[in-house]
This record gives C-alpha cells, sequence and structure tokens, in this order.
C-alpha cells in the first residue's frame, strides 16, 4: 500500500488496479478481481430486513397484507418478513423502486439469499394508484 498520494500517482496503472481492488473488497463493495458481491441478507438491530443482490443493490423487504382481516379494506398493512399474514413480499430499492412479490399456496416464507433473489427475480411492479372500475365500463 502506498505511503503517500504522490506514491500513488507514480505506479504503474496495473498497480493502482491492484490496490483499489483490494480497498473495494475489504470494504464489501466488491470482491476481488472485481467480481460481483455474494447476495446476502442483512438484519438490522431493530429488526428490519435487507436484501442485497449480486449488482450490490440494496432493497428493503416487508411482507404485506391487504385488507381484512389484517388490514382496514382497501388498505394495506406491512410486516416484517417473515410472516405468514402477508400474501405479499414487497421489495423497496434505495431510489425507491417496488416491486411485489404474490406468494403461491405453498411457497416458503424463509428470509435466504437464494428464496430472496428467486422471489425479486419474479416480483412484478405493483400499481401506483386504485383501479378505477367506471373507465373500463362499457354498457
Amino acid at each position: 500500500m502506498p505511503r503517500h498520494d504522490t506514491d500513488y500517482l507514480t505506479m504503474s496503472g496495473q498497480s493502482r488496479l491492484m490496490i483499489a481492488t483490494r480497498y473495494a473488497s475489504s470494504n464489501g463493495v466488491i470482491h476481488a478481481m472485481g467480481m460481483p458481491r455474494k447476495p446476502a441478507v442483512e438484519v438490522t438491530p431493530d429488526g428490519r430486513v435487507y436484501y442485497v443482490d449480486h449488482r450490490n443493490s440494496r432493497y428493503r423487504v416487508y411482507d404485506v397484507a391487504y385488507g381484512p382481516p389484517h388490514a382496514r379494506p382497501h388498505q394495506r398493512r406491512a410486516f416484517r418478513p417473515p410472516d405468514d399474514r402477508g400474501g405479499y413480499r414487497y421489495f423497496v430499492s434505495e431510489s425507491g423502486e417496488r416491486r411485489c412479490y404474490r406468494f403461491a399456496p405453498n411457497d416458503g416464507r424463509e428470509v435466504s439469499p437464494e428464496r430472496l433473489g428467486a422471489q425479486l427475480q419474479a416480483a412484478e411492479y405493483p400499481a401506483t394508484s386504485r383501479f378505477d372500475g367506471s373507465k373500463h365500463y362499457s354498457p
């Protein structure tokens, strides 16, 4: 590792690349040789669940129930995963993009990198407004 900034600037391009790669991998951004990191699940001390994919994108994970018996009609309620009350799993990126996975009757609810990765891959974009049937009704 260079002792001063001037030492870093006088090094060859290959040496600078190796140092930059070592620095990034030690900070958990990428691992050796510039490869993407392995998907991971992070749980904060207050119980929030995050999924970090192979591109290093971080998603907050919620289990969500719509309507009765767990929420008011036409409303949703979020739970910390894994929760059997939720019929959907939401993934919210740091930029605010939302993805929604609908659980099948026999789907596992565990929180593992493999399971969350498959659910995110199959997730769709949820509606952003309530459906208005009168606009689609034709007598």
